[in-house]
C-alpha cells in the first residue's frame, strides 16, 4: 500500500526517517548552544568573584611576608610605626574601598539629600508660621488703620462744628459791636 508514492509496509524492519534525524540533530544543536551560553556566563561570574577573592588572599600572603621579615630583623619598621597589625590592612583598605566605599558613598549622599530635604521641610514650615503671624499682624494693623480713620472722621466733624461755632460766635461778636448802646456810642472801649 502506498501513500502519495511513499511504501508505508515496512514489515520488521527499520525505515530511515530523514526528517526525524533533522529535528533531533537541531534540538541538540539548539540545547548544546543554549547550555554553553548558560554555562559560559556562570564561569565569567565565577571567574571575577576568584579573582577578587585571589588578589585579597594574594595582597594578605604579602602583607604577612613583609611583617615576618620585619618581625625577624633587629628594629621593627612596622611594629613601631602602626603597631602589629596596622600594615596588615593597609594593602587591604583600597580593596576595600572598591567594594563598600562606593556603598558607603552613596548612603552617606542620601542621608545627606534626606537631612538637607528634612531642613527646607522645616524652613518651609518655619516660613509657612511667619507668614501666618505676619497674616495676624497685618488684619491687626487694618482694623488698627480703620478705626483711626474713623477717630480722623470724628475729629473732622468736631473741626467742623467748631468752625461752625466759632463763625457763629465772631458773627454774633461782630454783630454785638456794630449795634449802637443806650448811650449813644459804640460798646467798643478804646485804649
Amino acid at each position: 500500500m502506498t501513500a502519495g508514492g511513499v511504501n508505508t509496509e515496512t514489515g520488521n524492519k527499520a525505515k530511515y526517517v530523514w526528517y526525524l534525524h533533522v529535528m533531533l540533530i537541531s534540538f541538540a544543536f539548539i540545547v548544546s548552544i543554549i547550555v554553553l551560553n548558560l554555562l559560559i556566563s556562570i564561569m565569567s561570574d565565577t571567574y571575577a568573584n576568584v579573582k577578587k577573592h585571589a588578589e585579597m588572599d594574594w595582597l594578605r600572603r604579602i602583607v604577612n611576608d613583609v611583617l615576618e621579615i620585619d618581625s625577624s630583623s633587629s628594629t621593627a619598621y612596622f611594629g613601631e610605626l602602626f603597631g602589629r597589625l596596622g600594615p596588615k590592612w593597609i594593602p587591604l583598605s583600597e580593596v576595600w574601598m572598591e567594594e563598600y566605599g562606593r556603598k558607603r558613598r552613596k548612603d552617606q549622599l542620601h542621608e545627606a539629600r534626606d537631612a538637607h530635604i528634612n531642613n527646607i521641610k522645616a524652613q518651609v514650615s518655619e516660613t509657612k508660621e511667619q507668614v501666618a503671624e505676619t497674616k495676624e499682624q497685618v488684619s491687626d494693623m487694618t482694623k488698627q488703620v480703620s478705626d483711626m480713620t474713623k477717630q480722623v472722621s470724628d475729629i473732622n466733624k468736631q473741626i467742623l462744628s467748631l468752625q461752625q461755632d466759632i463763625g457763629r460766635l465772631t458773627s454774633i461778636l461782630l454783630a454785638n459791636n456794630s449795634e449802637p448802646t443806650a448811650a449813644g456810642g459804640n460798646n467798643t472801649t478804646r485804649t
